[in-house]
């Protein structure tokens, strides 16, 4: 039996990427995922290392309940009028 080796969205697609001294945002819009995390580090053997990471799922907040959804909705807005007003 021949087992399909299948590819995770981040090896088929290649992210927008913002970096700043403290964090990184990764947006894989065919992915629909978008990850937050701290920036690269290199290890002793000269390697680079992602810094630690978590991903949202943005199609899981299609399904969220309305008030929760709205919620989301409240803090996605909030983080937005911050990255405008900077």
């Amino acid at each position: 039996m021949r087992v399909m080796a299948m590819k995770y969205y981040w090896e088929k697609e290649t992210p927008e990427t913002v970096a700043s001294e403290k964090n990184v945002l990764r947006y894989y819009r065919q992915a629909g995922r978008l990850q937050v995390g701290r920036p690269s580090w290199t290890d002793k053997d000269g390697k680079e290392k992602h810094g630690k990471t978590v991903t949202l799922d943005i199609e899981a907040l299609e399904v969220l309940e309305p008030e929760k959804r709205a919620k989301a909705r409240a803090n996605f807005e909030e983080i937005m009028e911050a990255l405008l007003s900077a």
